[in-house]
């Protein structure tokens, strides 16, 4: 069998100018979150773009270890969503992805999220929510449900307080 070759990605100076790479056309993103890691450096942006028929694009940009930006995913493991803020709260909600982490957030909770949703929890490093209580508010269909038991596992592994899944 043949073997692919993978290229390295193309490197850009920013992420404004790594996501641009991916807009096609579409202008600049509607929404953007950032992902830092435990040194409060952001690693990635991720981008959403609103489509005229209702729906949406959301693409990632990270940063590489050079310090350039490239239009690709987060190494995994990845950090979760707002990271540094999870080491001050003793109770922390989960929700499938950062638009309703952000709604929680303006209700003055901590909430984090994992990239990429719900079929990306794996790929995430739950570390930080060792010790907490863990409260997952997933989003109400089978994937949301699905989200929510992996999430249980996998805060249940990283030595979660405890956990519960409100619906």
């Amino acid at each position: 069998p043949r073997q692919r070759i993978r290229r390295p990605p193309r490197a850009f100076p920013t992420w404004e100018t790594a996501a641009e790479s991916i807009s096609q056309g579409r202008g600049r993103p509607a929404m953007t979150w950032e992902y830092r890691d435990a040194h409060d450096t952001v690693v990635a942006i991720v981008c959403r773009w609103n489509l005229p028929d209702g729906k949406k694009v959301i693409r990632p940009v990270s940063r590489q270890p050079d310090g350039t930006w490239a239009a690709v995913g987060m190494q995994e493991p990845r950090p979760l969503y707002r990271l540094p803020e999870l080491a001050r709260a003793e109770t922390v909600y989960v929700c499938e992805g950062e638009k309703a982490a952000d709604a929680l957030r303006s209700l003055g909770l901590t909430a984090t999220t994992s990239s990429f949703g719900a079929k990306s929890a794996r790929k995430t490093d739950w570390a930080a929510l060792a010790g907490k209580s863990v409260v997952i508010v997933p989003d109400n269909d089978d994937q949301g449900a699905a989200y929510a038991a992996d999430v249980r596992r996998l805060a249940t592994d990283a030595g979660a307080k405890s956990v519960v899944i409100v619906r």
